[in-house]
């Protein structure tokens, strides 16, 4: 993360944890057709100080999007292959 996004999190990191662990308990559980829970809250962490990916404290910028996209693709893809009809 880079200085500015730390800032952003200085005060509230504690409580963002707990959001994510509690939607994730929650939505983890659920089994419905046609949904699939993809937890993503570690997408980040193979990124360091020089990758900004947030425009301020709650919305991605054009990296973070395409990160959290090709995250998105990656974990759908075989779910989505799997379920093609061969010819």
């Amino acid at each position: 993360m880079s200085s500015r996004e730390k800032d952003f999190l200085s005060n509230s990191k504690e409580y963002y944890v707990q959001c994510y662990q509690a939607i994730a308990a929650s939505l983890s559980g659920v089994n419905l057709k046609n949904f699939k829970f993809v937890d993503l809250s570690g997408v980040f962490d193979r990124y360091g100080a020089e990758d900004d990916m947030f425009l301020d404290q709650f919305h991605f910028g054009d990296k973070g999007n395409a990160v959290i996209a090709h995250a998105i693709l990656a974990s759908l893809t075989p779910k989505i292959e799997g379920s093609l009809r061969k010819p």
